[in-house]
């Protein structure tokens, strides 16, 4: 979706999935398994996340952590700011890593991902399951 659709039509959310794109086969498992993956109404889903922690009730302190958030987990790239106490509650805004605005964690399909390239076999997270 181009820039100047969003300007002209800024309650429009972009749903574009921006991950590199890996080759794939047909044959994969875990298709129905959900992720977890940043949604920036601007951008669409990408991995480049920044997260402000924020102490509540304390706005002096403010720690910033740089993500990435892909498929296959989180990985923290960077820590800045001031080192946070122990044993207090906290608070995350999660930013866009590419045009600063504000997103949340949103979730796609397996499927989708494996439709569109972005999920190769050696991505996909193993997680325990129950078949009763």
């Amino acid at each position: 979706m181009s820039d100047d659709f969003l300007k002209l039509n800024p309650n429009e959310i972009n749903w574009d999935i921006n991950f590199p794109s890996y080759t794939t086969d047909d044959n994969k498992e875990n298709k129905d398994k959900i992720y977890s993956l940043f949604h920036c109404c601007s951008c669409g889903f990408h991995p480049t996340v920044i997260c402000e922690t924020r102490p509540k009730g304390i706005s002096e302190i403010t720690q910033i952590r740089l993500l990435q958030i892909t498929p296959n987990g989180q990985k923290i790239v960077d820590v800045l700011g001031d080192k946070l106490p122990n044993d207090i509650e906290t608070y995350d805004t999660l930013l866009c890593g590419i045009c600063g605005l504000t997103g949340a964690m949103g979730t796609v399909p397996g499927f989708v991902l494996h439709m569109s390239g972005i999920l190769n076999k050696g991505d996909e997270v193993e997680e325990e399951r129950s078949d009763d």
